[in-house]
C-alpha cells in the first residue's frame, strides 16, 4: 500500500483540535481503537500503538531498542512534535518525573483538595506512602463531628421513645383504675 494512502487512512482516525500545549500546539488525538491504559492502537505496519506508527509516517524508522515518548503526556495524542525518541530507562525517568510512577515517589506539589505536599504537612505510613496531614485532620474532624451529630440524634430519640413509653403507661394505669372489675370469686 502506498505511504500516501496508509498517511490518509491514519489522519482520518486523528481529530487535531485535542489539547492545547503551553508551546501553543495542539495534541493530535487518536480516535479510533484505545487501549485501557490510553493509547491509540492501530494494527498497521507491523505497529500496534498509534503513536509508534505516527512516529514511523511523520519522522522515520525507530531504532531498536527505542521507545516513542510523548511530550504532552497525553496517551491518545499522535502529534509527532510532541512525540521524542529515548531508550526504557528514559521512559521511566519521565514517567517518575511527571508523577506517574506506580509506588514510586509522587512529585505533587499538592494533594487532591490542593493542600501543599511540603515536609510539614507530610504523613508516612508504614508502608511508606504520603498523605497530606491537613486532609487527615479534616477527615478526622469531620468523623468525630459526625459520631457527636448521631449521638445527639440518638440521644433525642431515646429521650423521644422513653416520654412515649411513660405516657402509654399511664394512659394504662389510667384507664385500669377507671374500669372496675367485677368481684369474681373462683370457689373450688
Amino acid at each position: 500500500m502506498p505511504v500516501e494512502d496508509v498517511l490518509e487512512r491514519f489522519l482520518a482516525n486523528v481529530n487535531k483540535e485535542g489539547k492545547e500545549q503551553a508551546d501553543g500546539t495542539r495534541c493530535w488525538e487518536w480516535t479510533a481503537g484505545h487501549h485501557s491504559n490510553g493509547y491509540g492502537i492501530l494494527q498497521r505496519l507491523g505497529e500496534t500503538l498509534a503513536h509508534r506508527v505516527a512516529w514511523r509516517l511523520f519522522v522515520g524508522p525507530i531504532p531498536a531498542g527505542f521507545c516513542v515518548l510523548h511530550r504532552c503526556d497525553n496517551p491518545p495524542c499522535v502529534n509527532a512534535y510532541h512525540l521524542f525518541l529515548g531508550t526504557q530507562i528514559d521512559n521511566i525517568a519521565d514517567m517518575t518525573a511527571k508523577g506517574r510512577a506506580n509506588g514510586g515517589p509522587r512529585l505533587q506539589a499538592t494533594c487532591h483538595l490542593g493542600h501543599p505536599l511540603v515536609e510539614s504537612n507530610l504523613y508516612y505510613d508504614a508502608r511508606g506512602k504520603r498523605h497530606c496531614r491537613t486532609c487527615i485532620r479534616l477527615r478526622k474532624r469531620r468523623y468525630w463531628q459526625e459520631r457527636a451529630e448521631t449521638r445527639a440524634r440518638h440521644l433525642a430519640y431515646s429521650k423521644e421513645w422513653k416520654r412515649r413509653q411513660r405516657q402509654q403507661l399511664k394512659a394504662i394505669r389510667d384507664a385500669s383504675s377507671t374500669v372496675s372489675l367485677p368481684d369474681v370469686r373462683l370457689d373450688r
